[in-house]
């Protein structure tokens, strides 16, 4: 029979010469072992559950930020072709207006001349 154990004889400590599964070690509680076992993988998927999430938000933080960003350029953009747009506005307001003084003037010319004219004859 092959012994499980050094010889106390020997230098060191007794250690065991090869690994016996908790489940045929004497002395252990396979079911306790087990559940050891349940819990120690459950706090680690916990743990990457929890970690993972903790990416998600992250991602979803940047993601804000850059959408916000992305939001405020563009609303800058708007406001920045809305008042192009009123000043085009203003300017062909002033031609339309100016264009209407000079055909007025010329009207005015056309009659005063027209007057003058029949004023000589």
């Amino acid at each position: 029979m092959t012994p499980l154990l050094q010889s106390s004889s020997e230098v060191g400590p007794v250690l065991p010469l090869f690994h016996i599964p908790n489940t045929i070690r004497p002395g252990t509680d396979p079911q306790l072992s087990t559940a050891k076992r349940q819990q120690r993988t459950q706090a680690l998927n916990t743990t990457l559950s929890q970690a993972a999430l903790e990416r998600k938000l992250a991602a979803a933080e940047t993601t804000r930020v850059q959408l916000e960003t992305r939001l405020r350029e563009r609303d800058a953009t708007i406001e920045r072709l809305e008042a192009d747009r009123r000043w085009l506005a203003e300017r062909e307001q002033e031609e339309r207006e100016e264009k209407e003084r000079v055909s007025k003037e010329r009207e005015d010319e056309k009659v005063r001349s027209k007057k003058r004219a029949a004023n000589r004859d």
